[in-house]
């Protein structure tokens, strides 16, 4: 559900926003605000600028605008990664579409049990912070009480710090496959 595209631009200053289906009747702007304002890019050298849209969340952004980071862990193979430990899968990408510098993910795709996590930053592990927000730190260690539990992963990119919260709400659950398993209760 995620779109992204790489592009090599002049310097220079710029607007973006997404379109749907190639017509500006659904489009999406700042804060994946519904025809909201156009996104600002300012170059001041020429580069490669790799763009993401979220299909679920209509955030638009782009290397240049945002950090682009994910959620690393024991667990992505749950949520359609080919493989866990995956920095490059968007399955797991950490959100700011309000700008405010807390990047989120929620899911309830994760089965009762023990996993681990990190955070990474560009889809690799050059740059990646672990329990403390400790450049290269420990995994952090969480668990999943039940089926269809919400699990949110907080990252602060000031502090570094991720917080990973389960129990919150629980869901009622159908199955643990497809892309809707679970509904509210």
């Amino acid at each position: 559900g995620v779109w992204q595209g790489t592009f090599a631009l002049p310097a220079g200053t710029f607007e973006y926003k997404a379109t749907i289906d190639g017509s500006w009747d659904e489009n999406y702007g700042a804060n994946a605000q519904p025809n909201g304002p156009n996104i600002p890019l300012a170059l001041a050298a020429p580069a490669a600028v790799k763009f993401y849209y979220d299909d679920a969340t209509h955030w638009i952004t782009s290397s240049a605008n945002a950090v682009v980071a994910t959620v690393p862990g024991s667990f992505q193979s749950e949520l359609g990664c080919p493989g866990d430990w995956q920095p490059d899968c968007l399955r797991s990408w950490l959100q700011d579409p309000d700008g405010d510098g807390l990047y989120a993910f929620t899911t309830n795709r994760l089965p009762p049990g023990a996993y681990e996590a990190k955070v990474a930053i560009g889809e690799s592990w050059d740059l990646n912070y672990g329990e403390g927000g400790v450049q290269n730190g420990p995994n952090i260690g969480f668990t999943v009480p039940a089926a269809c539990t919400a699990v949110t992963f907080l990252w602060d990119s000031t502090t570094h710090a991720l917080t990973i919260s389960a129990g919150g709400v629980t869901l009622s659950c159908t199955s643990l496959s497809g892309s809707s398993p679970c509904s509210a209760r």
